[in-house]
């Protein structure tokens, strides 16, 4: 109910934090997939999920290394 609301909210970022972790993957794709069909929203997706990665039309990936964090962008 909250990810609907969020997205019938009318604001321009949606910025959404594992926000599938608890749906089946059946439920998470229908939920992409309406999101996908918004205009003028940006989506910011924070998660560890591979299948929504994979999505992404662009992807900031961020990863310790020696000790810093590298944060590398990709499409």
């Amino acid at each position: 109910l909250n990810i609907a609301r969020a997205i019938y909210s009318g604001r321009p970022v949606l910025l959404m934090d594992e926000a599938d972790s608890a749906l089946d993957e059946k439920t998470s794709d229908t939920m992409l997939q309406r999101i996908r069909k918004e205009k003028n929203l940006t989506v910011v997706f924070v998660t560890h999920n591979e299948r929504i990665r994979n999505k992404a039309d662009q992807m900031i990936c961020c990863e310790e290394k020696e000790g810093s964090m590298l944060w590398t962008r990709k499409k």
